[in-house]
Formats: C-alpha cells, structure tokens, sequence
C-alpha cells in the first residue's frame, strides 16, 4: 500500500479512538533526501530503554571506546555564522596548512603543529605577508568532526551549513549548541543550561541529562561534564532524599515546579529517576569501568535515597497525589495529574533497572541492591498493561485513577515501548497508531504530547486549557529518542521521512523548544533547545544507516 503522509501539513480532524486501527499500516513513506535503504536491518529490541542499553554496551566494553586516527584534510568551516569554509592539508611535515574562502577574515594563512596524542595542537596564524598575527592552542574532538580552538572559535568538518546533509548538519548544530550552552555557578562549576542563547538560566536535572547523555560523543570536555553532574546530585535535598529538578548559578535549588517548594515532600515526581539517568552519563564519559564503578559507588547511596523518596503505590506505580502538585515529567510541568501516573512510572521502572545493572556490576555489598530494584521495575511491568492500556485507541492512558486518565499519553507510549515494558502487540498498536494518524501526532517531524485535538483539560501556572501551544499542543523534538527507534523498528520509511521533516524544521526556524502551526499566536518555544537537537541527535546514526548510505547524507535510490 503506497500510503503518501505528509507530516507538515495542518493538524485536521482526528478518528475518534474507537476507529483507531490497532494493526500494522503497511506504508511506504517516502521523504525528500531520506530513503529507506533496501534490506536495512530492523534496528535490535532495546531492553530497559536507550539508558540502560548504553550502560550496558559500555559494561561489556569496559571502557569508552577508542576512536580512529584523525585525518585532518579537507574541508572545514570557521565561524558557523558567516560560512566561512577552509581547506586544509597535511603538509610532509606534519604541519597542517589551510586557505581560506572567506576574503574579508583576516586570518587567511595557518599552519599547526602536529597533534599530540592527546589531540592537541597550536594554531598560528599569518597574514599574506608571513607576519604572525596569532597563535591559538587548539584540540581536534575524538569523533575528528570539531576542532575546539582555546579562545572559544569552533571548526566543523565540512563545507558551510547549507551545503551539508541532514545527518551531517545536525551533528555540527548540536556540537555548536552543546558548546555554547554552558554557563559558570557562582562558585565556578560550569553547568549546561537547557539551550542557547540562555532562556531558562541554570541547570536542570532532565535537561542535563538529556544534552550530556544524548550528546555525549559531541562534548567539548567530558570532565566537566561530570562536574556538572557531580554539582546537580550535590543539592540533593538533606533529610528527605529529594533531588532538585534545577539548581540556578547561585545554588538556589528547586524541587518542584508547581508545589510548595518548602514542603519536604515537593518534588517533581521524574527528579530522581533522571539523577540516575545522569548518574549513568557521568558513569559511562568516565576513562574506565573502573573510573566509572567508583563514580557509582560514591553516589549510590545518594540515588537509592532519590528513588526511595518517590511516591509509590503498593503495586509499585509512581503515584501523584490529589493537592499536591507533584509533576509527573517536567516537561508536561504546566499539567495536573493524580493518581497513578504512566510517564513518571515508565521513567521509574528503566532507572530501577539501571540501578540494579550498576549494583551488579559494581558488587560488594551494592549487591544487596539489586533484587530490590529488579523488583521495582518488574512490579512496575506488571501493572502498567491492565492499569492504563487503552486497546481501541491502541495508546497508554497518561494516569489512572486521578486526573487525566481519559487522556491518551503520545511520549509515554513509545517511552513504555522502547523501554520493553510492553507486549509485542501493544509496540505494534502503538506504532500503527501513529502512523494512522500522522496529522494528530506529528507537525514538521515533530511530536504532540497527546494526539490532536484533545488536549490537556487542567493545567496550572496561569496556562490556558484552551489555548493548545506549548505543552498543549505544540509539537517537540524531545521525545525522538523514543519515538523515531520505535518506528524504525516498524516503518523504516515513515521514521526516516519524520527525521528528514525535523531537521527540516530546524535548519528553516531553528532548533527550538516545541514548534506549532499557531501564528500568529506564539508558534515556537525556546531557541537553541539543547533537548530537541541532541534528543534528535541520539536517533541520528540509526537514520544515517537505514535511511542513507553509511556515513553520508547521500539518499539511496
């Protein structure tokens, strides 16, 4: 069945759930520049989601993994803004020497000295007359895509953006961002904020996560990164084992984002599962299993007093009380929902498995750990089937018991997906829903919270039931991580086509927050949003192979 969907188009009126299919659509979605490659293997089952995998791969590595010699010829661009494209070559010397293309920038000859082994090198800079007008220490990146120079100038490999391929473009934007989006603490921690140029200033803990995990292969310095971390878990509430949800320049910690934050119980319900996320990120950016053991080792302690401090239901479901205004996922803060929630659960139930993979791991008296939070999850597995599956609209309801409940939940059915807390059957109703409905879910590539036109029915912080942008309509990058693994798993054509839409979108409006078909009502949040680009980056190598040839951007025919 050759089913043409045109994910940009206009939201129209969706099937009511009842006449929701819960099959597979057999679709053959073809996007402009982003082909399904012929045999394209179906990418593997991720068992406790993208986190534990990762942790998991590293463990049996036992240490980052090496990356190849890098050859410094070719194309390269300077100054992202003005295009600025060089080319270099490596003279018989070792030295490296490059012309430019930009005649007004005034550093038109370079030389470098040869790379340590540490990637480090000095850049010197002539004019026409040989006069030397600097010298800039320099490192080339492991992934031998970026040379990071001391003074803050970046050279990305490759000709200016506009010349570039989806893939490729989107590693340089999100290198870009994930080097400019940082800020120093009053005491001079450097912290990654949620983006660039600075909306929400300070670190968050889901935001940290989900730039220093998700982006992790593009990081400028991998110990700072750590220190971030180290400085997010620091403010860990005394007494009740909250974790902050962010943490301002000043060391100001909140806890909540619409409870009393005074109230030792205030927490947003999805702190302490993304304090184990981006414990985990500290644990693999280390140089060693060893390095990264005693990381968790340190912190355990720590993080079983964040998970203890989640309100759970006897079942195990994370449980939101009627009142209080404990948020669910931070980034559905302006929503009210009570009762057993989905989102926070599924976020509980992959970071009790990685819990229980690190005690193991590590060993020792850690290992009293681990049944414990097999547990945890297993319970949460368990109950989630029978609580929340809605079987006619082939979706998880976003709670039980409580508000929301009639509320199908978009991000937390693929999140419970991809985390294998599903049945086969449900992954494959989940995945054919979207692609039934493509103008209720998707808008440029992108991802509603829940499906068009319902939307969330009570919201707190001065939002406006009525008015669907933002959390209530507007369509986000955020969840792709989940979301384009899933469907690749399903319809490679359909995953590709919404990767080469985003990136689309981003390279037309920019990487922002969320993005809408409103205006002239607001029609984009934040800018520079770290989550949206490397969120979308993490996906980006499983594009690369199954829908463009290895390595490159160049579709197969």
């Amino acid at each position: 069945v050759n089913t043409a969907v045109n994910t940009a188009s206009e939201p129209s009126s969706m099937m009511p759930p009842s006449a929701w299919p819960v099959v597979i659509v057999a679709a053959v979605v073809v996007a402009p520049g982003a082909r399904a490659r012929p045999n394209a293997r179906t990418p593997p089952t991720l068992k406790g989601g993208p986190v534990v995998d990762a942790l998991r791969q590293w463990i049996s590595a036992g240490r980052p993994p090496s990356p190849p010699p890098c050859a410094l010829g070719g194309e390269w661009t300077y100054d992202l803004n003005n295009y600025c494209s060089y080319n270099w070559t490596v003279a018989l010397s070792g030295t490296l020497e490059f012309g430019t293309t930009c005649p007004t920038d005034g550093w038109t000859r370079a030389t470098g000295s040869k790379p340590s082994p540490t990637g480090s090198f000095t850049l010197t800079f002539t004019d026409d007359n040989g006069t030397v007008v600097a010298q800039k220490p320099a490192v080339i990146h492991p992934s031998c895509h970026f040379v990071d120079v001391a003074d803050g100038g970046l050279y990305a490999r490759g000709p200016p953006l506009p010349n570039l391929g989806e893939v490729e473009w989107l590693r340089v934007a999100s290198g870009y961002l994930l080097r400019r989006a940082w800020i120093t603490a009053d005491d001079g921690t450097p912290l990654l904020t949620p983006g660039y140029p600075t909306h929400y200033n300070g670190q968050w803990m889901r935001d940290g996560f989900y730039g220093l995990f998700n982006g992790r292969d593009l990081l400028q310095n991998t110990t700072i990164a750590v220190g971030s971390v180290r400085w997010m878990l620091s403010h860990q509430r005394p007494g009740s084992g909250v974790m902050p949800v962010m943490v301002s320049p000043h060391g100001d910690a909140r806890y909540g984002t619409q409870c009393n934050n005074s109230l030792p119980g205030c927490q947003d319900l999805d702190n302490a599962p993304f304090a184990v996320f981006l414990a985990v990120t500290a644990v693999v950016l280390q140089p060693s299993l060893a390095d990264g053991l005693a990381f968790f080792r340190e912190h355990a302690p720590q993080l079983v007093a964040a998970m203890d401090s989640v309100p759970r239901t006897a079942n195990g479901m994370v449980y939101a009380a009627p009142g209080l205004f404990n948020v669910g996922y931070g980034f559905q803060d302006s929503v009210v929902k009570t009762g057993e929630v989905l989102y926070s659960s599924v976020l509980y139930a992959n970071a009790a498995e990685a819990m229980a993979l690190l005690a193991e791991t590590a060993g020792g008296p850690l290992l009293s750990l681990v049944a414990d939070f097999q547990n945890r999850s297993s319970a949460i597995a368990a109950v989630l089937g029978p609580r929340l599956w809605d079987p006619s609209a082939g979706l998880f309801r976003a709670s039980w018991g409580g508000l929301e409940s009639d509320q199908l939940d978009v991000w937390g059915s693929a999140a419970a997906a991809i985390a294998g807390l599903t049945t086969p059957e449900q992954e494959a109703a989940i995945a054919a829903t979207f692609q039934a409905n493509p103008l209720a879910v998707f808008f440029e590539g992108q991802v509603r919270e829940i499906p068009a036109p319902d939307h969330w029915e009570v919201l707190k912080s001065g939002h406006d039931a009525r008015d669907q942008t933002y959390q209530n309509g507007g369509f986000w990058a955020t969840p792709h991580y989940h979301v384009l693994p899933l469907l690749a798993r399903h319809n490679a054509s359909f995953a590709c086509r919404l990767f080469a839409d985003t990136v689309a979108s981003f390279r037309s409006h920019g990487v922002n927050e969320w993005v809408g078909p409103f205006w002239p009502n607001l029609n984009a949040g934040a800018p520079g949003y770290i989550a949206s680009a490397a969120n979308t980056w993490a996906a980006a190598n499983l594009m690369d192979q199954m829908c463009y040839h290895a390595g490159s951007s160049i579709p197969v025919e």
